[in-house]
């Protein structure tokens, strides 16, 4: 079935070749605006509920204006409107501000993020609890409390990734050590309660060893993490990293660098995190590298796939899938998120500039119908800014009915940033 759509899907590129895109229709489900007690300026994407519902977060706004988590409800009817609710807001109660990452929807309805900043100065993991019984308002609980003393960790800066027993994953750009970033685990401790436990699990140790995550944690069904980091390598211009857990309890985690990204044309400086695809490839996009066509002098950017080697120790191999080619062809630039797998292994992703406008996409990545053959790319929508779609897009997510829901920093109504639905 998948090889029968990925044909499907390549027959559509043909027809619709040289066109700027598909012609799908993008709605504005939410405009955000300023001072009106509910967030502003997205900066990731949101996450969908059991009911269809939407999550997120903003840096700013709410009470306090230290940002909101907010919910964005359906409409009872078709056509209706969208309802937003600011559910939480930050900085109100126990400090913890600035939520940059997406949230993490968890067994029971939870929503598990983190800060960057608390009263410690240094962030917090947290969690909230939807309402209960005569509880009409979802409940924080503050995880853990980072001190800048805890293995030199500082404010989480990229979404969380669940492991067994509500273990949970994150990473960040700067502390650590040797202050280039780290991963680290937060877990419960027995019986519930707080403070949960933090450990590093590996602290970047800069150069050729890379530094600073580009984005959230993958995790495979064996445990391994699989991140891409956005400096360091043999090149200095990005790596992927492979954490595995240890082989023995109470042993430490090993860190192996599986891929160095170079100069073009190949890909440089990865962005967002990286997703793990059919038969363990790791698909993911870099900022820049691919071929340098006019308007890109070092490159418009690339998505990857990164296959895993035939037998234990080997060598991962690279391929280019797509090297964007920028606003003078209508194609993205700058790919800034982390992709999204879809039916028949069909990718989406978003770039933050390039399009028609230039003011940024959301692609599709087709898969041929041979392996080996190249793949398809297709501009599905180009922003245009203003109220009509805003500009600059992040992370997309992959509802249950096969619609793509995602956020913009700048636009919509309230010129603000806005939640958007699309249905490719």
């Amino acid at each position: 079935m998948p090889k029968l759509q990925a044909a499907i899907h390549a027959l559509s590129a043909v027809l619709v070749a040289g066109l700027p895109m598909q012609g799908q229709t993008l709605t504005i489900l939410h405009s955000f605006t300023r001072n009106t007690g509910g967030g502003w300026s997205p900066l990731s994407g949101v996450v969908v509920g059991a009911k269809g519902e939407l999550y997120g977060t903003t840096p700013l706004g709410g009470a306090s204006n230290l940002g909101v988590a907010y919910k964005l409800i359906p409409p009872a009817s078709p056509g209706g409107a969208w309802t937003e609710n600011a559910i939480y807001s930050f900085g109100n109660q126990k400090e913890d501000n600035q939520p940059s990452a997406g949230l993490l929807l968890g067994p029971g309805g939870a929503l598990y993020g983190v800060t960057g900043f608390g009263p410690n100065g240094s962030g917090t993991v947290f969690r909230l609890d939807p309402p209960t019984g005569t509880n009409r308002y979802w409940r924080e609980t503050i995880l853990y409390y980072f001190t800048g003393a805890d293995n030199g960790l500082a404010g989480p800066s990229v979404g969380l990734t669940l492991g067994p027993d509500r273990t949970l994953y994150g990473a960040e750009t700067a502390g650590g050590t040797a202050e280039n970033g780290a991963v680290f685990s937060v877990t419960a401790p027995p019986g519930g309660g707080t403070p949960w436990t933090e450990a590093a699990l590996y602290d970047f140790p800069g150069g050729i060893g890379g530094s600073g995550t580009a984005g959230s944690l993958a995790r495979s069904a064996d445990g391994a993490l699989y991140g891409a980091l956005a400096y360091g390598g043999v090149t200095g211009a990005g790596a992927m990293l492979g954490l595995f857990p240890p082989a023995v309890q109470g042993g430490g985690w090993s860190a192996k660098l599986l891929y160095s990204f170079g100069e073009p044309p190949d890909g440089n400086l990865p962005q967002g995190g990286v997703i793990i695809g059919p038969n363990g490839a790791l698909f993911g996009t870099t900022e820049y590298g691919g071929d340098t066509p006019a308007g890109c002098r070092d490159g418009c950017g690339t998505v990857f796939e990164l296959d895993p080697p035939a037998s234990p120790g080997g060598a991962w191999t690279e391929t280019i899938l797509h090297a964007f080619t920028g606003a003078a062809t209508g194609d993205g630039y700058q790919p800034n998120s982390t992709l999204v797998l879809g039916p028949g292994d069909v990718l989406y992703g978003t770039t933050r500039s390039g399009g028609a406008s230039g003011l940024g996409t959301i692609f599709e990545m087709i898969p041929p119908p041979s392996q080996g053959d190249p793949w398809t790319e297709l501009v599905l929508h180009s922003f245009t800014g203003g109220v009509a779609d805003g500009d600059t897009p992040d992370a997309l997510t992959l509802g249950p009915a096969g619609a793509l829901y995602g956020t913009t920093l700048i636009g919509g109504a309230g010129n603000e940033g806005t939640v958007f639905e699309l249905v490719p």
